[in-house]
């Protein structure tokens, strides 16, 4: 008998090794990429806290 096929379940990856841009417009489009990925986690992060913690971003202690 024949069972269904199972497939995997990705929950992240992770990519190692070094990124050579082909000309300037290339590197450009990656630091982009990079900022709003860096932003982008930034602000998860302080969602998190703040549905963790109760902390609002701009509040001073």
């Amino acid at each position: 008998m024949v069972g269904k096929i199972r497939e995997p379940e990705v929950k992240h990856i992770t990519i190692t090794g070094r990124i050579i841009p082909l000309d300037n417009d290339s590197y450009m489009e990656l630091v982009l990429l990079a900022h709003r990925f860096r932003k982008l986690l930034n602000d998860s992060c302080h969602l998190i806290a703040e549905s963790i913690v109760g902390i609002a971003r701009n509040t001073v202690q």
